[in-house]
């Protein structure tokens, strides 16, 4: 009788078991699918129209209301006194800084500097949500507005505003701070964001280029 008992309790136990089983499979599955479809659509939208920028080797494009995605470029034009020679870029690049894929590379050098930003700068870093297919996916940065910020390269004359000044500042403190070699801090990577009508602070959108490693090639950048 108790020993009965007790295959009727194992029993139960295992089809509890394979129910929460076959349950979690089913959920997993129902995201998975939804996740590549919203990827899908995502990916859809790289077309010439949606496109918002272009850096040396890749572009840019807007593909939802809040995301940007980037994408490396096929070929990458190099001139040599009077004629271009095209490369496939992610050889070119391979080549050059000895990274294949900027893509996945910059998603890194964004997860390792993640954590070291302190609270109250989070705000001037560029958020990117991860690499899909190759293609890079990044938080849009936009102004109080709704409007898209644009490159401080893009900027009319000076920009007569304290809080960005010091906001520039407090980064600088924090590159040398922390020791982090930033050698692709330029105007076209520094976005303009008016927090609101009065307040504008600087965002950083690209990190592909941090720390003398992209750079195998060239040793005189190279730290010992």
């Amino acid at each position: 009788m108790e020993r009965n008992l007790q295959k009727k309790n194992t029993a139960k136990a295992i089809t509890k078991l394979i129910f929460y089983f076959l349950f979690f499979l089913v959920l997993s599955l129902f995201l998975f699918y939804d996740k590549m479809e919203e990827l899908s659509s995502l990916l859809d939208r790289l077309t010439e129209e949606n496109k918002i920028g272009e850096g040396t080797y890749r572009d840019v494009y807007q593909v939802s209301p809040d995301i940007c995605a980037k994408k490396l470029k096929p070929r990458h034009i190099k001139n040599y006194w009077g004629f271009s020679v095209s490369y496939p870029t992610h050889l070119y690049t391979l080549f050059k800084f000895g990274v294949a894929d900027f893509n996945k590379y910059e998603s890194a050098e964004y997860q390792r500097i993640t954590s070291l930003i302190p609270k109250e700068l989070r705000d001037s870093f560029a958020h990117i949500r991860g690499v899909e297919q190759g293609i890079l996916f990044q938080d849009l940065v936009k102004d109080f507005s709704g409007k898209l910020s644009i490159p401080l390269s893009r900027i009319n004359g000076p920009i007569n505003n304290r809080v960005f000044w010091d906001r520039m500042k407090q980064l600088k403190e924090f590159f040398l701070n922390r020791n982090i070699l930033y050698y692709n801090l330029k105007p076209d990577n520094i976005l303009v964001m008016g927090q609101n009508s009065e307040r504008l602070i600087p965002v950083i959108s690209d990190y592909k280029r941090i720390g003398p490693r992209t750079y195998p090639f060239q040793p005189e950048l190279r730290i010992p």
